[in-house]
């Protein structure tokens, strides 16, 4: 129980406490055997076997037992939509699962510019414009998004 006062202060004082922070939440309420949240792993596989409607009501169900507590890892997610979707063709369901992410992370830059990517291949350049200038404004130093509005605009996309 002292172990969790010095975790729960860390989050507190913490500006963007991430997963990590979490997951010596999670050991300690095991360990008190305390109900815990699923593991990020947990949720991606349920995005797999029982699709984003699914996820997204446990997502929904979870926050209203946990709070705030950051339980899914949004690097998780977005290797998810890339490597076992996007990559293989089916954009619809990355599209999907990106929408899920930037709806559970709707402050984090890489997020939101990893669903500007799947728009502009989906020549959908009005969104990615959208969502590449969202990024910046989140974070004005990401690289990526400056990159991809150089080249858009050199390119006389934009």
């Amino acid at each position: 129980a002292e172990a969790e006062k010095c975790i729960r202060y860390v989050i507190d004082k913490s500006p963007s406490p991430d997963i990590h922070v979490y997951e010596y939440l999670r050991e300690n309420y095991l360990q008190q055997h305390k109900k815990v949240p699923p593991t990020s792993a947990q949720f991606i596989e349920l995005i797999r076997k029982e699709g984003i409607e699914s996820a997204e009501k446990s997502f929904k169900e979870t926050q209203g037992k946990f709070g705030d507590w950051i339980f899914v890892d949004p690097d998780g997610l977005i290797e998810l939509a890339y490597l076992d979707y996007f990559l293989k063709g089916d954009h619809q369901k990355a599209l999907e699962i990106q929408t899920l992410a930037k709806k559970i992370f709707p402050e984090d830059a890489y997020v939101t510019y990893v669903l500007g990517v799947f728009y502009e291949k989906d020549n959908k350049l009005d969104n990615a414009v959208k969502l590449y200038k969202e990024a910046l404004k989140l974070d004005p130093t990401l690289v990526f998004a400056l990159d991809k509005m150089k080249k858009l605009k050199k390119e006389g996309k934009i």
